[in-house]
């Protein structure tokens, strides 16, 4: 296991104490507050709350994406968006939109390999959901809240991210992980070697989630800021110091008009 710090990237050997892999988290945790803001943006092509997946209070990219989650600068601190796309899809249906509208913004909090995930996040291994997940407005799994739960769908728990079981604990290739059944179309194979390319998953407590169902529109004056790809694009654009976008979707909870389907709000 490994984890990523501000500066530079520190090896767990398997002889660690989990006291020591405990300080190194609140270090970096600590630190984060410190960061110059960075935010890397890209265009969603699918939004079917697997890639990202926002369920049980914390937002993964464990799937898709592989070169942003292997990029070395893109570590704890660092915030991710994703944008609505022209042909941006959900359950089949087209979202699509010229303008730029926000899915998700993001703050990573932790960057791990993807056999660590498996042990560490058994929650968002793929299962079926007995029956509903939503109660007045919150998850009955996890406690995130949910503005319009007609939009959430019941079998959602089942679209669990942590779907690559490693067959031995430093598992790396793709060959080293078994695919665990899953109702998304990662399901068939075809696209665990591009997964597994990512090495890593990020793990994002404070994190806003719109969907593609209902994204969240930027003013002209704010977005104007943010440097958004107008296409598909491997690690998404860089934009440093966005902190007037940052605190606008972060003030979005408190507006019923505005607020995110999910979100967890650190600050």
């Amino acid at each position: 296991m490994y984890l990523e710090s501000i500066h530079e990237k520190i090896v767990i050997n398997d002889d660690c104490s989990r006291s020591f892999i405990t300080f190194v988290r609140i270090y970096i945790k600590c630190n984060i507050k410190f960061m110059k803001a960075l935010l890397y943006s890209y265009i969603m092509r699918n939004d079917e709350g697997f890639a990202p997946n926002p369920y049980y209070g914390v937002l993964t990219l464990a799937t898709c994406k592989p070169q942003l989650r292997k990029n070395s600068n893109v570590v704890p601190g660092v915030w991710i968006a994703g944008w609505l796309g022209k042909n941006t899809e959900r359950d089949g249906k087209k979202y699509g939109s010229s303008e730029h509208k926000l899915i998700y913004l993001a703050r990573i909090t932790d960057k791990m390999s993807i056999a660590s995930y498996w042990e560490h996040y058994p929650q968002k291994r793929p299962k079926r959901n007995s029956g509903s997940i939503i109660s007045n407005g919150k998850c009955n799994k996890c406690g995130s809240r949910y503005i319009n739960a007609n939009r959430i769908r019941e079998n959602d728990v089942y679209y669990g991210d942590n779907i690559y079981q490693p067959k031995f604990k430093n598992a790396i290739k793709p060959e080293d992980f078994i695919l665990v059944s899953n109702s998304n179309y990662h399901n068939d194979g075809s696209s665990q070697e591009n997964d597994i390319k990512g090495q890593n998953v990020l793990i994002c407590e404070e994190f806003y989630y719109f969907s593609c169902e209902k994204p969240l529109i930027i003013p002209f004056n704010i977005l104007d800021k943010i440097r958004i790809p107008i296409s598909q694009s491997g690690t998404g654009w860089k934009t440093i110091e966005p902190i007037d976008f940052i605190s606008y979707v972060r003030d979005t909870v408190n507006i019923p008009s505005k607020c995110p389907i999910l979100y967890n709000k650190l600050i």
